[in-house]
């Protein structure tokens, strides 16, 4: 099975932050499980003007792939979109308000290849362009009804999200997701006598 996650900004565009590391965790997470894992980006290294090579590259083991960008204002970009090479079994959304995220969604949906949306707290209506996200919100409504389901990291954003977004499936999962698992590390019990801490602390 392979999984396209789509995300604006990937390894090494450490000045992202916490997206880039929640996506770089969840491809190694799922690679440990067996699943081949793709990523499309971008060329976006930071905020100040930054761009990484255009094309194919490798990122902690995952197979990536950056696009070119037309125009960009911090974490949204309109990419020069280019379909994953070879077949893809599900898309993993990563943003909103981003034309790499609008675009792989449509793609999707094209193509009838199954999609998950991680919206990443962007659904609300508060802060900057308050307008523009309200009017945008019945064509959000209406593409993460055709997802399979929307992936979120606390109750709290879908109660901040307009209220039809939760009649729309959805899971919950930690964040920031746990590291995959590492061979040949102590127990916890071991761990903290080996840091001579109280085990029952």
């Amino acid at each position: 099975m392979r999984v396209e996650m789509v995300v604006p900004a990937f390894l090494p565009a450490m000045g992202y932050g916490g997206p880039v590391t929640t996506v770089a965790r969840l491809a190694e997470g799922v690679r440990t499980r067996g699943v081949d894992v793709h990523v499309t980006t971008t060329t976006l290294l930071d905020d100040h003007g930054g761009r990484l090579p255009e094309g194919p590259d490798t990122e902690a083991g995952v197979a990536v792939e950056r696009l070119g960008i037309l125009a960009a204002r911090g974490w949204g970009v309109i990419p020069r979109w280019r379909a994953p090479r070879g077949p893809v079994d599900l898309v993993h959304v990563f943003g909103v308000w981003d034309g790499l995220a609008q675009a792989a969604i449509r793609w999707a949906i094209a193509r009838r290849i199954p999609w998950i949306w991680e919206t990443m707290g962007m659904l609300t209506l508060r802060g900057r362009s308050r307008v523009l996200k309200t009017l945008a919100t019945p064509g959000n409504l209406a593409l993460a009804r055709t997802s399979r389901g929307l992936l979120l990291t606390a109750p709290q954003e879908l109660a901040e999200a307009p209220r039809p977004f939760r009649h729309v499936h959805h899971w919950l999962r930690p964040n920031p997701p746990a590291h995959a698992p590492e061979v040949g590390l102590p127990d916890a019990r071991e761990a903290r006598r080996r840091l001579a801490l109280p085990t029952d602390g």
